[in-house]
Protein backbone atom coordinates (compact mmCIF):
# COMPACT_ATOMS: atom_id res chain seq x y z
CA UNK A 1 0.00 0.00 0.00
CA UNK A 2 0.92 3.27 -1.16
CA UNK A 3 -0.16 7.03 -0.68
CA UNK A 4 -0.80 9.96 1.16
CA UNK A 5 -3.15 7.38 3.60
CA UNK A 6 -0.88 5.12 4.13
CA UNK A 7 1.67 8.05 4.64
CA UNK A 8 -0.43 8.77 8.16
CA UNK A 9 -0.62 4.96 9.03
CA UNK A 10 3.50 5.28 8.70
CA UNK A 11 3.88 8.34 10.78
CA UNK A 12 1.81 6.76 13.57
CA UNK A 13 3.91 3.51 13.61
CA UNK A 14 7.11 5.31 13.49
CA UNK A 15 5.63 7.49 16.70
CA UNK A 16 4.66 4.85 18.15
CA UNK A 17 8.17 3.15 17.91
CA UNK A 18 9.70 6.61 18.98
CA UNK A 19 7.71 6.52 21.77
CA UNK A 20 9.00 3.25 23.19
CA UNK A 21 12.82 4.08 22.57
CA UNK A 22 14.18 3.77 19.37
CA UNK A 23 17.09 5.35 18.32
CA UNK A 24 16.09 5.47 14.53
CA UNK A 25 13.74 3.97 11.90
CA UNK A 26 15.09 1.97 9.43
CA UNK A 27 12.98 1.33 6.54
CA UNK A 28 13.66 -1.49 3.86
CA UNK A 29 13.17 0.68 0.68
CA UNK A 30 14.57 -1.60 -2.18
CA UNK A 31 14.26 -5.73 -2.27
CA UNK A 32 16.79 -7.92 -0.49
CA UNK A 33 18.67 -10.60 -0.39
CA UNK A 34 17.20 -12.91 2.15
CA UNK A 35 13.64 -12.55 1.02
CA UNK A 36 13.30 -15.15 -1.91
CA UNK A 37 10.41 -13.06 -4.29
CA UNK A 38 11.33 -9.18 -4.01
CA UNK A 39 13.70 -8.30 -6.96
CA UNK A 40 16.59 -6.23 -5.77
CA UNK A 41 15.82 -3.85 -7.65
CA UNK A 42 11.84 -3.41 -6.65
CA UNK A 43 11.00 0.26 -5.14
CA UNK A 44 9.38 -0.21 -2.23
CA UNK A 45 7.42 1.95 -0.01
CA UNK A 46 6.33 5.86 -2.03
CA UNK A 47 7.99 9.12 -1.59
CA UNK A 48 5.43 10.31 0.33
CA UNK A 49 5.62 7.46 3.01
CA UNK A 50 9.02 7.73 3.04
CA UNK A 51 8.96 11.58 3.81
CA UNK A 52 6.80 10.62 6.14
CA UNK A 53 9.04 8.59 8.21
CA UNK A 54 11.64 11.18 8.26
CA UNK A 55 9.38 14.13 9.40
CA UNK A 56 8.08 11.68 12.12
CA UNK A 57 12.12 11.10 13.22
CA UNK A 58 13.36 14.26 13.02
CA UNK A 59 10.99 15.59 15.29
CA UNK A 60 11.74 12.71 17.70
CA UNK A 61 15.42 14.28 17.12
CA UNK A 62 15.91 11.03 15.57
CA UNK A 63 17.17 9.85 12.29
CA UNK A 64 15.87 7.46 9.30
CA UNK A 65 18.18 4.46 7.82
CA UNK A 66 17.24 2.54 4.97
CA UNK A 67 18.11 -0.90 3.44
CA UNK A 68 18.96 -0.29 -0.18
CA UNK A 69 20.92 -1.40 -2.88
CA UNK A 70 19.94 0.05 -6.33
CA UNK A 71 21.40 3.58 -7.26
CA UNK A 72 17.56 4.58 -7.82
CA UNK A 73 16.57 3.28 -4.46
CA UNK A 74 19.05 5.30 -2.58
CA UNK A 75 18.06 8.48 -4.54
CA UNK A 76 14.83 8.15 -3.65
CA UNK A 77 15.51 7.49 -0.29
CA UNK A 78 18.27 10.65 0.27
CA UNK A 79 15.85 12.67 -1.22
CA UNK A 80 12.91 12.17 0.90
CA UNK A 81 15.88 12.87 3.68
CA UNK A 82 16.95 9.77 5.08
CA UNK A 83 20.37 10.03 6.40
CA UNK A 84 21.83 6.43 6.12
CA UNK A 85 21.93 3.97 3.43
CA UNK A 86 22.93 0.20 4.36
CA UNK A 87 23.96 -1.85 2.07
CA UNK A 88 24.09 0.29 -1.10
CA UNK A 89 26.18 -2.40 -2.74
CA UNK A 90 24.66 -1.16 -6.47
CA UNK A 91 25.52 2.13 -6.11
CA UNK A 92 26.21 4.68 -8.77
CA UNK A 93 28.30 7.62 -9.42
CA UNK A 94 26.35 10.00 -9.65
CA UNK A 95 24.48 8.60 -6.29
CA UNK A 96 27.29 8.62 -4.44
CA UNK A 97 27.48 12.50 -4.77
CA UNK A 98 23.99 12.85 -4.38
CA UNK A 99 24.82 10.97 -0.71
CA UNK A 100 27.76 13.27 -0.06
CA UNK A 101 26.12 16.42 -1.50
CA UNK A 102 23.13 15.67 1.25
CA UNK A 103 25.65 15.04 4.37
CA UNK A 104 24.50 10.97 4.01
CA UNK A 105 26.29 8.31 5.39
CA UNK A 106 26.66 4.73 4.05
CA UNK A 107 26.65 1.65 6.01
CA UNK A 108 28.28 -0.93 3.85
CA UNK A 109 27.50 -4.73 5.07
CA UNK A 110 30.20 -7.07 2.81
CA UNK A 111 30.90 -9.89 5.28
CA UNK A 112 27.21 -10.46 5.58
CA UNK A 113 27.13 -11.89 1.54
CA UNK A 114 30.76 -13.39 2.16
CA UNK A 115 29.11 -15.36 4.66
CA UNK A 116 26.24 -16.26 2.56
CA UNK A 117 28.50 -17.44 -0.08
CA UNK A 118 30.44 -19.46 2.24
CA UNK A 119 27.52 -21.11 4.55
CA UNK A 120 23.68 -19.86 3.65
CA UNK A 121 23.21 -22.89 1.48
CA UNK A 122 24.37 -25.13 4.46
CA UNK A 123 21.45 -23.53 6.76
CA UNK A 124 18.74 -23.60 4.06
CA UNK A 125 18.96 -20.87 2.08
CA UNK A 126 17.48 -21.21 -1.32
CA UNK A 127 18.46 -20.89 -5.07
CA UNK A 128 16.92 -17.21 -5.47
CA UNK A 129 18.41 -15.86 -2.37
CA UNK A 130 21.47 -17.50 -3.79
CA UNK A 131 21.75 -15.96 -6.86
CA UNK A 132 20.63 -12.25 -5.67
CA UNK A 133 23.59 -12.88 -3.15
CA UNK A 134 25.83 -13.43 -5.95
CA UNK A 135 24.97 -10.21 -7.28
CA UNK A 136 25.74 -7.60 -4.16
CA UNK A 137 28.91 -9.67 -3.54
CA UNK A 138 30.06 -9.13 -6.71
CA UNK A 139 29.06 -5.23 -6.27
CA UNK A 140 30.60 -4.80 -3.17
CA UNK A 141 33.97 -3.35 -3.31
CA UNK A 142 33.06 -1.34 -6.22
CA UNK A 143 30.40 0.37 -3.98
CA UNK A 144 32.89 1.17 -1.37
CA UNK A 145 35.44 2.48 -3.83
CA UNK A 146 32.66 4.82 -5.49
CA UNK A 147 31.79 6.03 -1.94
CA UNK A 148 34.85 6.70 -1.08
CA UNK A 149 35.64 9.39 -3.94
CA UNK A 150 32.78 10.93 -3.64
CA UNK A 151 33.14 11.67 0.24
CA UNK A 152 30.87 9.70 1.47
CA UNK A 153 31.01 8.68 4.96
CA UNK A 154 31.24 5.55 5.59
CA UNK A 155 30.37 3.72 9.08
CA UNK A 156 30.89 0.37 10.01
CA UNK A 157 28.48 -2.87 10.21
CA UNK A 158 28.13 -6.63 9.45
CA UNK A 159 24.09 -7.34 9.26
CA UNK A 160 25.53 -11.03 10.37
CA UNK A 161 22.44 -12.87 12.41
CA UNK A 162 22.48 -15.88 14.10
CA UNK A 163 24.52 -19.04 12.57
CA UNK A 164 26.65 -16.52 10.59
CA UNK A 165 27.72 -14.06 14.07
CA UNK A 166 31.04 -15.47 14.33
CA UNK A 167 31.97 -14.20 10.93
CA UNK A 168 31.69 -10.44 12.17
CA UNK A 169 35.36 -9.43 12.60
CA UNK A 170 35.82 -10.39 8.68
CA UNK A 171 34.43 -6.84 7.83
CA UNK A 172 37.33 -5.50 8.57
CA UNK A 173 39.61 -7.55 6.27
CA UNK A 174 37.17 -7.80 3.31
CA UNK A 175 37.37 -3.44 3.31
CA UNK A 176 41.15 -3.34 3.04
CA UNK A 177 40.76 -4.50 -0.40
CA UNK A 178 39.16 -1.11 -1.25
CA UNK A 179 40.22 1.04 1.89
CA UNK A 180 43.65 1.63 3.76
CA UNK A 181 43.95 0.69 7.28
CA UNK A 182 43.18 4.40 8.95
CA UNK A 183 39.86 4.45 7.01
CA UNK A 184 38.72 1.52 7.98
CA UNK A 185 39.67 2.35 11.73
CA UNK A 186 37.63 5.66 11.24
CA UNK A 187 34.94 4.30 9.59
CA UNK A 188 34.50 1.59 12.85
CA UNK A 189 34.86 4.71 15.09
CA UNK A 190 34.52 8.42 14.56
CA UNK A 191 31.72 7.75 11.61
CA UNK A 192 30.13 5.37 13.94
CA UNK A 193 30.31 8.28 16.32
CA UNK A 194 29.23 11.32 13.90
CA UNK A 195 26.43 9.27 12.69
CA UNK A 196 25.07 8.63 16.35
CA UNK A 197 22.60 11.10 17.24
CA UNK A 198 23.19 10.99 20.87
CA UNK A 199 24.10 14.33 21.93
CA UNK A 200 26.44 13.39 25.24
CA UNK A 201 29.68 14.86 24.50
CA UNK A 202 32.35 12.10 23.44
CA UNK A 203 35.82 11.42 24.91
CA UNK A 204 38.89 11.54 22.42
CA UNK A 205 41.65 10.36 21.75
CA UNK A 206 44.49 13.32 21.44
CA UNK A 207 47.95 12.56 19.34
CA UNK A 208 50.94 10.69 21.44
CA UNK A 209 53.04 13.11 23.32
CA UNK A 210 55.22 10.73 24.55
CA UNK A 211 57.16 7.47 22.94
CA UNK A 212 59.57 5.03 24.56
CA UNK A 213 60.76 2.47 22.18
CA UNK A 214 57.43 0.78 20.19
CA UNK A 215 54.94 2.09 22.14
CA UNK A 216 53.29 5.03 22.56
CA UNK A 217 51.34 6.36 25.13
CA UNK A 218 48.45 8.93 24.15
CA UNK A 219 46.37 10.84 27.08
CA UNK A 220 42.49 10.78 26.55
CA UNK A 221 40.86 14.34 26.69
CA UNK A 222 37.04 14.58 27.28
CA UNK A 223 34.38 17.67 27.12
CA UNK A 224 32.13 15.39 29.96
CA UNK A 225 30.55 16.96 32.58
CA UNK A 226 32.94 17.46 35.33
CA UNK A 227 31.00 14.98 37.43
CA UNK A 228 32.80 12.50 34.56
CA UNK A 229 36.28 11.77 35.48
CA UNK A 230 38.36 11.03 32.36
CA UNK A 231 40.87 8.42 31.88
CA UNK A 232 44.37 7.74 30.92
CA UNK A 233 43.82 5.64 27.65
CA UNK A 234 47.10 3.64 26.56
CA UNK A 235 47.51 3.34 22.92
CA UNK A 236 50.18 0.93 22.18
CA UNK A 237 51.71 0.04 18.90
CA UNK A 238 54.03 -2.89 18.05
CA UNK A 239 55.35 -4.77 15.46
CA UNK A 240 53.01 -6.87 13.24
CA UNK A 241 52.88 -10.14 14.47
CA UNK A 242 52.94 -13.00 11.43
CA UNK A 243 50.50 -15.67 10.96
Amino acid sequence: MSGRGSAFSFEAVDSEQLRQGADHIKIMVSGGVASPYDPLDSLQYSPDEIRAAVEEATAFKRYVCAHAYPANAIARAVECGVRVIEHGNLIDAPTAKLMAKKGAFLVPTLVAYDAIHRHAADFGMGPESLEKNKIVLEAGLRSLELAKRAGVPMAFGSDLLGQLQPDQSKEFLLRSEALSAQEIIHSATIVGAELSPNPRPMTKVAPATASTGEDSVSRATSTAPSTTKALPIRAVSRKPIRR
